[in-house]
C-alpha cells in the first residue's frame, strides 16, 4: 500500500475564535453543549468531514469543549501517522479542542478522511465530548460516524473522487492536473447511462463530460471522452475545446472522436493508449476559426491522489 505523506498543517487553522488568557468562561446558567448529530455517514473520498457541536442556552462568555475520537466496530479507524517511516491510517484531525466564542451556537470538529484504496469494509468511530469549560455536557454527548468503504462500490461510484491527470505535453515533458470526477444521483438518466464529469483540467474549474461502460464478460471497465467538447471561454469570442487526434491519419480532427481509457480497480488507475492524444484547442463556438492549441496531451493516465 502506498501513501502520500500528509501534514496536518495542510488543513489550515480552524475558522474558530480562540479564547484569550484574559477572557473568562461563560457564567450564565442553563448553558449546555452537545453533539449536533447522533449519527453521520460519509464516504472515504469525501475528504473533509465536519462533525457539529452545538450550544444550547445564552452564553455570556466563551466555552471550551474537549473531544475525543474512539475507534469502534470490526474495522476500527486509526489516525494517519508515521510509524517507523511508513505513513498509514484513516484520518487527520486538526484539533480535538474547540473554542466557542459567546454568541456562537454551533462549531465543528474538522476531520480529514484518508482513502486507503483497500477493500477493508466500512470504518466506524465515535466522537465524544470529554469535558468542557463554561457549560455542562448535554444528553447527546456522542456522534457515531460510519465511513463507507468506496472500494466495495460498483465502478460508477468507485471511480468518483480526486485524481491526478498525468500526461506528456506538446514538448514531451511530464505534466499533470489535479482533477475531480463526479457523478449523478442514482435513478437519474445520467446515472443509468454512466455519465460522469471531469473538473480541473488546465488548473481551472472546467468540466469535461465522461462516460463509463462495463464489459462484464471480460470484467473490464472503460472511461471515455466524446470529443470535440468546449470546456471554458478563452476570451470574448473563443472557447477552449478539447479535441482528439485521428489515429489512422495522425491528424487532429474536429469530427467526432472517442478517446477511451481502461480503469484498473486494483491499481486505482485509468490508462489511455499512448497514441490517444487530446488537444486544448482555442476556437470559435462553431469551430470555423481557430487561434491554435493552448496545450496537447499524450500518454494520459489517471492516478489516485
Amino acid at each position: 500500500m502506498k501513501y502520500t505523506k500528509i501534514f496536518a498543517l495542510f488543513l489550515g487553522a480552524l475558522s474558530l475564535t480562540a479564547c484569550s488568557d484574559k477572557e473568562e468562561f461563560n457564567t450564565a446558567s442553563g448553558v449546555t453543549v452537545e453533539m449536533g448529530q447522533s449519527e453521520i455517514t460519509a464516504v472515504e473520498t469525501q475528504d473533509m468531514l465536519n462533525i457539529p457541536v452545538i450550544v444550547k442556552g445564552d452564553a455570556n462568555g466563551p466555552i471550551t469543549v474537549r473531544l475525543k475520537i474512539e475507534a469502534t466496530g470490526d474495522v476500527p479507524v486509526k489516525p494517519f501517522e508515521d510509524i517507523d517511516g511508513n505513513w498509514s491510517g484513516n484520518y487527520i484531525v486538526t484539533s480535538e479542542t474547540l473554542n466557542i466564542p459567546a454568541g456562537e451556537n454551533q462549531v465543528s470538529m474538522e476531520v480529514r478522511l484518508v482513502d486507503d484504496f483497500d477493500k477493508t469494509g466500512d470504518w466506524t468511530f465515535n466522537v465524544s465530548i470529554v469535558s468542557c469549560d463554561g457549560a455542562t455536557v448535554g444528553s447527546q454527548s456522542t456522534t457515531v460516524v460510519t465511513v463507507l468503504d468506496n472500494e466495495a462500490f460498483p465502478p460508477y461510484d468507485l471511480i468518483q473522487g480526486k485524481w491526478k491527470f498525468n500526461f506528456k505535453n506538446g514538448k514531451g515533458a511530464a505534466a499533470s492536473y489535479n482533477v475531480t470526477v463526479s457523478g449523478y444521483p442514482e435513478g437519474t438518466a445520467e446515472y443509468a447511462n454512466g455519465y460522469l464529469e471531469l473538473a480541473g483540467l488546465l488548473n481551472n474549474p472546467t468540466v469535461l463530460s465522461l462516460y463509463l461502460t462495463e464489459d462484464e464478460a471480460n470484467d473490464k471497465v472503460y472511461v471515455s471522452m466524446v470529443l470535440p467538447e468546449p470546456i471554458i471561454w478563452y476570451d470574448d469570442t473563443n472557447y477552449v475545446w478539447v479535441i482528439g487526434k485521428d489515429n489512422a491519419s495522425g491528424k487532429w480532427t474536429l469530427s467526432k472522436k472517442i478517446v477511451t481509457g481502461e480503469f484498473d480497480r486494483d491499481k486505482q488507475t485509468i490508462t489511455f493508449a499512448p497514441e490517444d492524444m487530446i488537444g486544448f484547442y482555442v476556437a470559435t463556438p462553431d469551430l470555423s476559426s481557430a487561434m491554435g492549441f493552448y496545450e496537447t496531451a499524450s500518454d494520459i493516465t489517471f492516478t489516485r491522489k
